[in-house]
């Protein structure tokens, strides 16, 4: 795996949690919006319009994408990632609570899986 000097983020579902993390990475100046990019199952939500970004498609995202964060529920995996082609090169972090990691690493082969439990405290 080669470093990326400036990584790309694909946000696939920007809810509560994800988004949550996004705006402290934001915040914190730990990467630019023009170095993000999400989608969503809601073409509007308040936690985008804070952001100040629009939704694109799910494989859009992969696509523009270094690193990928995994933030939907569990049971949205499956119909979240089928059809969406990942690349060996990239790496997904995943919130999914619950999820075997096989099932995950299954979801986004052929790129690095990796199980993040977040805590907003």
């Amino acid at each position: 795996m080669t470093a990326v000097t400036n990584p790309t983020l694909g946000v696939l579902g920007c809810g509560t949690m994800a988004s949550a993390m996004v705006e402290r990475w934001l915040d914190a100046a730990l990467m630019n919006v023009s170095d993000l990019s999400v989608s969503t199952r809601r073409k509007s939500s308040p936690a985008l319009a804070r952001i100040g970004i629009e939704p694109s498609s799910n494989q859009s995202v992969v696509d523009g994408s270094d690193v990928i964060l995994l933030g939907i529920k569990p049971y949205q995996l499956e119909a979240v990632t089928s059809g969406v082609e990942f690349r060996a090169d990239q790496v997904v972090l995943s919130i999914l609570a619950g999820t075997p990691f096989e099932t995950l690493k299954a979801a986004v082969a052929p790129a690095f899986a990796v199980r993040l439990m977040p805590n907003l405290d």
